[in-house]
């Protein structure tokens, strides 16, 4: 006899964490967790795209930075959904690197 707890989940409207998934989680939040990962991860976002503008008048131009961009989205969800106080703290290390290194790490 076989079970179909993924079945049972989606039926009583449980999302379903695959070992994957909460693999792929715990390494972002092990990531996260040091202020190295920190700045990878803002310079990933930074690098993406996600402050400023897309736009371009050429629509390819435009389409490829957006796809960019939604990649960073993403990552910035993935920071809301596991580990939503460290956003700030990744703010702050970034304004200071700023600060000491005149302008934005990352933006390049």
């Amino acid at each position: 006899m076989s079970f179909d707890f993924e079945g049972t989940a989606a039926a009583e409207g449980r999302q379903v964490d695959h070992p994957r998934k909460q693999l792929s989680d715990e390494a972002f939040r092990w990531l996260m967790d040091d202020p190295r990962g920190r700045l990878l991860v803002w310079e990933r976002l930074s690098d993406a795209g996600l402050f400023r503008t897309s736009f371009n008048t050429d629509p390819c131009a435009t389409a490829f930075a957006e796809g960019r961009r939604d990649m960073a989205l993403r990552d910035l969800n993935r920071i809301q959904r596991l580990c939503p106080t460290l956003w700030a703290r990744m703010m702050v290390e970034a304004a200071a690197r700023d600060a000491a290194f005149g302008g934005m790490v990352g933006s390049g």
